[in-house]
């Protein structure tokens, strides 16, 4: 009978582990599609897992613009390139809401 609570314990603790490291490891929290709604126009900032990424501008239903880039994060800092640019700025994330130049974003 102590054999088995050994194990099951043995068992119960490399599963919390497990769950630690893969919650450690998971994507950042930066990733996903983000929106800041204006009068009529909209701005949309999707950014993806892979280090890519793409800013759109919207009036109304139409897509007027956009530029792809790529990116890092690092300790509320993301690092950004569009054209050949690198931009540095400021970020955090709370909920749903996202606050990056100066604005807060709203999770889609």
């Amino acid at each position: 009978m102590r054999k088995t609570i050994t194990l099951f314990m043995a068992a119960v603790t490399l599963f919390a582990v497990a769950a630690l490291f893969a919650s450690c490891s998971s994507s950042n929290p930066l990733v996903g599609t983000w929106e800041y709604v204006g009068n009529g126009w909209s701005d949309r900032l999707i950014v993806n897992s892979d280090g890519t990424g793409r800013f759109e501008e919207w009036e109304g239903n139409t897509r007027v613009g956009y530029d792809n880039f790529t990116w890092s994060s690092e300790d509320g800092i993301v690092t950004y390139v569009i054209d050949g640019r690198t931009f540095v700025e400021a970020y955090s994330v709370r909920g749903r809401i996202l606050t990056f130049w100066g604005d807060e974003w709203t999770r889609r």
